[in-house]
C-alpha cells in the first residue's frame, strides 16, 4: 500500500487504513454475521474498496509466511 499526502490521494489513504482494519479483524477470527455484511458492504461500494482488501490480504498472507520462516 502506498501513503500519499494530499487531495485526491488522502481518499485512498482513508480506504487503504479500512482495508487494512478489515484484514486485522478478519486475522483475529471470525467475523460475525453483522461484520460480514458490513465487510461486504464496505467491498461492493467501489472497485477501489476491493483492490486495497485484495492488496491488503496479499500483504498479510506474505507477513505470514515470512513469520514461518
Amino acid at each position: 500500500m502506498q501513503r500519499h499526502s494530499n487531495g485526491p490521494d488522502l481518499e485512498q489513504d482513508t480506504i487503504d487504513a479500512a482495508a487494512s482494519d478489515w484484514t486485522a479483524r478478519l486475522g483475529g477470527g471470525p467475523l460475525s454475521a453483522v461484520e460480514r455484511r458490513a465487510l461486504d458492504a464496505w467491498l461492493a461500494e467501489s472497485p477501489r474498496h476491493a483492490a486495497a482488501f485484495d492488496e491488503a490480504q496479499a500483504a498479510w498472507a506474505l507477513m505470514g509466511a515470512l513469520a514461518e520462516t
